[in-house]
């Protein structure tokens, strides 16, 4: 689960920490397992690596204004997905 932020990444962990989401993990610092489950990170911590399922959360004009940052960004999380698995 992909977030534009720190802030919001913590509020996703723990919502989904708090509705029982089974092999839950909180991504800080590119720390990933790439185990079963869900791991929940910002945005730019995931710029070259690919995912068998990514979801992008408030992917709206709020978190991503009409700038060339925040289309990068938005970029960078639409195309973290493998281009190999179908």
């Amino acid at each position: 689960m992909l977030t534009p932020s720190r802030d919001l990444s913590a509020v996703y962990h723990t919502g989904l920490l708090a509705s029982d989401v089974p092999r839950l993990r909180r991504v800080e610092r590119q720390n990933f397992t790439f185990a079963p489950g869900v791991e929940v990170t910002e945005i730019d911590q995931v710029k070259g690596l690919e995912f068998d399922y990514v979801i992008l959360v408030e992917a709206s004009s709020t978190h991503f204004p009409d700038t060339p940052a925040a289309r990068r960004l938005l970029h960078v999380g639409a195309s973290a997905r493998c281009t190999s698995c179908g």
